[in-house]
C-alpha cells in the first residue's frame, strides 16, 4: 500500500494527464460535410476544393456515393467550392478554429441546359421534304 508521501505525485500525475492527452491542435481538424442536389438526395462525385486566402496549394477531394467529404485543415479562412457536373457551382467561406462548424452542407441546384446546334449544309445538296411531310404541312 502506497504511504501519503507517494500519493501526492501520483495523484498530481494523474489529474493533469487528460488535460495534456485531449489538447487539440488546429491542423488536426476536419472539415466535414454533404453535397445534396434541390431534394436533397446526395450528389456522389463532386469536387470540393477549399482555398485558404487566395493561397496555393488548394487542398482538394471529391464527395463519396453518399455525398459525403472530408478534408483535413489548418487554422485560417477558407473558401470552400463545390463543383459537380449538372448542377450550379456553390461556395461558402468557412474560419477553421477551436469551435468551427462539425459539418457543411452543400444544396446545389440544377443548372440550366445550354445546347446549341449548329447544322451546315454542303453545296448542291437539295432538301427534299418526302410525301408525308407534304401531307402534313398542308392540313
Amino acid at each position: 500500500m502506497a504511504g501519503p508521501k507517494t500519493v501526492g505525485p501520483l495523484l498530481l500525475v494523474l489529474a493533469t494527464a487528460p488535460a495534456w492527452a485531449q489538447t487539440e491542435t488546429l491542423s488536426d481538424r476536419v472539415l466535414c460535410g454533404r453535397v445534396l442536389d434541390p431534394t436533397h438526395l446526395a450528389i456522389a462525385g463532386a469536387r470540393i476544393t477549399a482555398v485558404r486566402n487566395n493561397q496555393t496549394p488548394n487542398l482538394s477531394t471529391v464527395s463519396g456515393q453518399n455525398g459525403e467529404f472530408s478534408l483535413p485543415l489548418e487554422a485560417g479562412t477558407y473558401t470552400v467550392n463545390v463543383v459537380a457536373q449538372g448542377f450550379q457551382d456553390a461556395h461558402q467561406t468557412v474560419t477553421i478554429s477551436r469551435t468551427s462548424p462539425d459539418a457543411l452542407e452543400f444544396v446545389l441546384q440544377v443548372s440550366a441546359v445550354n445546347n446549341t446546334v449548329t447544322i451546315r449544309s454542303r453545296a448542291g445538296i437539295k432538301w427534299q421534304p418526302s410525301a408525308a411531310a407534304l401531307r402534313r404541312s398542308r392540313r
